[in-house]
């Protein structure tokens, strides 16, 4: 894995790899070790082994040639020394160094890091210069980076790790040497990483490794070495996890605080002493690492694999289906996540351009990035696109201005809201827009724009992203609402009522005379094809449609931003501005500075009514505490941004009302919840993990399994033996796995061949875990 951590300054730098024996890679003298590594460093006239006093200059800003870099303010230079990019490898890989003395693992990985920090160097550097208007960015392609291999973590366990300790400097296109632009480096940090771990996995195998990815992320151990060998070897993981637990966090962000949380001071063993340790503790569990060196010296390397095609269909699939543009970087990330160990940086980018030139991929662009659009995506806008245009001037005014003025005249609608229903009921546009923004009174609108549409014979049908959304638009505006979903599936009925009962002519007729206004509450959530049905399937039965939503409040959760897109290219829009859900003028003030993004401005304003607490037990402990003290918690809202943080909070509140006697009749159910997030992950067996359950969205014949059963996961592997299955009962009643095969259960121990890794041809299973809840499932389309 990689890491990137800014370095302060160069006394805290030079005393942190001090402190840390940083400097023993090689030789003898302290003053000179480390490795540099980069273009920059060659036009620096830096190479080889690092020299201390040099190396701090540098990170001061001090270069050879007299130049010293960063910016003068109240008469004193500033310089950002540099950032450390921390490169990890798997445990597994660490063992057979450390354990088992194998030197070419050293080389694997050094050689490893060099192609990650040589992509990074190609396709994230750049700087800043100020141009006549703007800032513009230049793209320089050089870095200086300083090398320092380390091989245990703060717990004294085996982690072969490198710093590449990245100077703040580049060399631009007339020779100058200025500081980074650093963003582009952490942008690309995740496809540095897996460029690190696809050219490490490639590496092993040439030396007679074998490898096998044990999560869908890219991430991957040496085959062979079991789990509780990595576990017994990875003390200073589980110190962290179990920190996260007892904060009730989750998520990489969390991890990097835990770690900080439970962070030790390293201390410097004796090498014999370690190393007699670390013999014990593999004796004690039985693992004989020079066993899997000689296995490994012995096979002969891999042989070359047939499915970097398959990595590639997979990478664009996953990426295609959450985001309509993706970058190039965040493909090729993904591409060698997906083939890990089949293929290097090299056969990505090759597969790419390949995939361009067949038409698969179009070339796009996000911000100053580069990126990509699949052929399907850009059909899917270009047809939006027409539909909107084709419905510009497309229907009749229903009311003209003149008389919604004396309509709206003595409600207490606000500015904003007139100008809405205006827009909707005046204009000629099949497909208009309302911008509302938080706490504007959208609804209240919608209420009294219903009213005017019936007066016209106009049924408002509303529609949302989920029933509870669409249940509090039909009780708040007043009109029929449904999900989204389920109003292109009555849709889609009508017009194959349409199209094989009526003539053509009736066809026609009955879509003159329909009298429909389709609402789309919180619009930002659409995805591109199901905006692209809706209005295709409006034009057809000629509904007219009004898009109400904020982009700055919620996002489609899958590929596309079409509302954003239209109002961007000539929707006719307007926007409600008036708040109105608050009365108190710091509120108000408040939400228009997160209006116009200034969330920090919104904080300062609230200052006097929020407390901030660093510590996250801490602030969950006082929220808890808040909450008991209320008089009417019913009316009480506790807002969380993870679901761990949910679980913890829900656990000690119930603890509160049961000592308050306010529960009775407890039970516990079991809860389903998706444990991956992508179409493309069905086909990983690294997806499945012993005990997950997988439930079955429609019949799969070849393996006798119908539509709604589950089945728990028993037991997976990367080699061609099929994953194991063992029947399950209803989620209301629990999973129980049986212990024996049962001749009334053909789905018994199932061992199904379409579930081979390392890929597997399941469409339509499920995969979830059990948890403490309440038992739901909304299955996979």
């Amino acid at each position: 894995m990689l890491s990137i951590s800014l370095i302060k300054d160069s006394k805290t730098a030079l005393s942190y790899y001090e402190k840390d024996n940083y400097y023993t890679a090689k030789g003898d003298d302290p003053n000179v070790q480390g490795q540099w590594y980069g273009k920059t460093a060659d036009a620096l006239g830096l190479s080889g082994s690092v020299d201390k006093e040099q190396f701090k200059d540098l990170m001061d800003g001090k270069l050879p040639d007299g130049t010293a870099l960063g910016r003068w303010r109240n008469g004193a230079r500033e310089h950002t020394p540099g950032w450390d990019l921390t490169f990890s490898a798997p445990k597994s890989v660490s063992l057979m160094y450390e354990l088992a003395g194998d030197q070419r693992v050293l080389e694997a990985h050094q050689t490893a890091i060099k192609a990650a920090v040589g992509w990074l160097e190609d396709n994230a550097t750049s700087i800043h210069k100020k141009g006549f208007l703007e800032r513009k960015t230049e793209e320089t392609g050089n870095l200086a980076v300083a090398l320092f291999d380390h091989d245990t973590n703060r717990n004294q366990d085996p982690q072969l790790h490198t710093h590449a300790v990245m100077l703040n400097v580049t060399q631009c296109d007339d020779g100058r040497f200025l500081s980074l632009y650093s963003k582009p480096v952490f942008q690309q940090k995740m496809t540095g990483g897996n460029v690190y771990r696809a050219t490490l996995a490639q590496e092993l195998q040439k030396a007679g490794y074998q490898t096998e990815q044990t999560h869908t992320d890219s991430r991957f151990e040496i085959s062979g070495i079991e789990t509780k060998v990595i576990d017994a070897f990875s003390t200073r993981r589980q110190d962290i996890e179990a920190d996260m637990k007892d904060r009730g966090t989750e998520g990489p962000e969390a991890a990097e605080e835990s770690a900080l949380r439970t962070r030790s001071r390293k201390e410097n063993l004796d090498r014999s002493d370690l190393a007699a340790a670390w013999k014990a503790r593999a004796n004690e569990i039985g693992f004989d690492a020079g066993k899997h060196v000689a296995l490994a010296s012995d096979r002969a390397p891999l042989a070359g694999h047939d499915t970097q095609r398959d990595a590639l269909n997979a990478a664009i699939s996953r990426l295609s289906e959450r985001e309509a543009v993706f970058t190039h970087a965040k493909l090729v990330g993904q591409v060698l996540a997906d083939g890990m160990g089949k293929l290097g940086i090299k056969d990505a980018e090759r597969l790419i351009r390949d995939e361009q030139k067949s038409g698969g991929l179009y070339a796009s662009q996000l911000s100053e990035q580069k990126a990509w659009t699949t052929k399907e995506a850009d059909k899917q806008e270009r047809r939006i696109n027409q539909t909107m245009n084709a419905g510009q001037d497309a229907v009749e005014s229903l009311m003209s201005l003149k008389k919604l003025d004396l309509e709206l005249k003595d409600t207490t609608l606000g500015d904003g809201q007139k100008n809405a229903i205006k827009m909707m009921l005046s204009g000629k546009d099949q497909f208009v827009g309302v911008l509302g923004r938080p706490g504007t009174g959208k609804t209240f609108m919608l209420n009294k724009a219903r009213e005017l549409y019936e007066r016209h014979g106009y049924t408002m049908v509303g529609m949302a992203s989920n029933a509870g959304a669409a249940g509090q638009l039909s009780e708040s505006a007043g009109l029929e609402a449904k999900t989204l979903a389920r109003h292109l599936i009555d849709a889609g009925k009508e017009i194959y009522r349409r199209k094989n009962e009526l003539t053509a002519a009736q066809r026609l007729e009955e879509r003159d005379e329909m009298r429909q206004v389709w609402v789309v509450d919180e619009a930002s959530q659409v995805n591109n094809r199901d905006l692209s049905r809706l209005a295709s399937m409006s034009r057809m039965l000629g509904a007219r449609v009004v898009f109400v939503g904020d982009p700055q409040q919620l996002g489609a959760i899958e590929a596309g931003k079409p509302f954003t897109r239209m109002l961007d290219t000539g929707l006719r829009h307007t926007e409600l501005d008036d708040i109105r859900r608050q009365s108190k003028s710091e509120h108000i003030s408040a939400i228009r500075s997160v209006i116009a993004g200034d969330v920090s401005g919104a904080m300062q304003t609230l200052s006097d009514q929020t407390r901030e607490i660093a510590d996250s037990s801490d602030r969950l402990k006082a929220i808890v505490d808040t909450w008991t003290k209320l008089e009417d918690r019913d009316n009480a809202m506790v807002i969380t941004s993870r679901q761990a943080t949910k679980n913890v909070l829900n656990d000690q509140m119930r603890e509160v009302l049961r000592k308050e006697g306010k529960l009775a009749g407890e039970r516990q159910t079991g809860q389903f919840t998706t444990v991956f997030n992508s179409r493309a992950n069905l086909k990983l067996s690294s997806t499945y993990n012993v005990g997950d359950t997988v439930r079955f969205n429609q019949d799969a014949k070849s393996i006798g399994v119908k539509n709604g059963e589950y089945l728990n996961v028993v037991g997976t592997d990367e080699k061609p033996i099929p994953c194991t299955f063992r029947a399950g009962t209803s989620p209301s009643t629990g999973i129980q796995e049986k212990s024996a095969p049962d001749s009334n259960n053909p789905h018994s121990y199932l061992e199904p061949a379409s579930l081979r890794s390392p890929k597997a041809r399941l469409s339509s299973g499920y995969v979830t875990t059990l948890s403490s809840g309440y038992a739901t499932d909304n299955g996979l389309q």
